[in-house]
């Protein structure tokens, strides 16, 4: 959606277009479906773009529904450049969030340099409402490697 009066994007929303859905009060206009590659290079540039944090984590998550193979790859890169950190760490937090979503960000958050994974995805661990998502966090612990990732089962398992 765009603000009236101007160009800048307010906000991204994620519909299934095989649903009937009733857009009055809405001017949308529909020019045909947007094939992977034009939906991933849209939505990435509004996630790298200056926008609200809001318009940010909506089209993250709605990169991470793309049933295509780039979709890790471009989740990773958004975790490598910091302003995008904290938005999946958001969005691994949310307790109503989408599980499969939360676990690409699990995923992601994985793939940063091990000082910044390790203490997060231990977090993860333990306080996630979520048992899938603690599970994803304790499975990408166990490839890291690292000593704090060991000291941490070491904990698990001596409860």
């Amino acid at each position: 959606m765009h603000e009236p009066g101007n160009d800048a994007i307010a906000r991204v929303e994620v519909y299934n277009l095989d649903r009937a859905r009733d857009y009055s009060g809405y001017r949308v206009y529909w020019l045909a479906r947007a094939s992977n590659e034009e939906s991933l290079n849209l939505l990435r540039g509004l996630v790298e773009g200056p926008r609200a944090t809001k318009v940010n984590e909506h089209a993250t998550m709605a990169i991470a529904r793309h049933d295509d193979p780039r979709v890790s790859r471009i989740l990773k890169n958004f975790v490598q450049q910091s302003k995008v950190e904290q938005m999946l760490k958001d969005t691994v937090d949310k307790a109503d969030g989408d599980t499969e979503i939360q676990k690409q960000a699990v995923f992601a958050i994985s793939q940063r340099p091990k000082d910044e994974a390790v203490p997060l995805l231990i977090k993860i661990a333990q306080t996630h409402s979520k048992g899938e998502i603690r599970k994803q966090a304790i499975f990408w612990l166990g490839q890291t490697g690292d000593e704090r990732a060991v000291d941490f089962f070491k904990e698990i398992l001596l409860k």
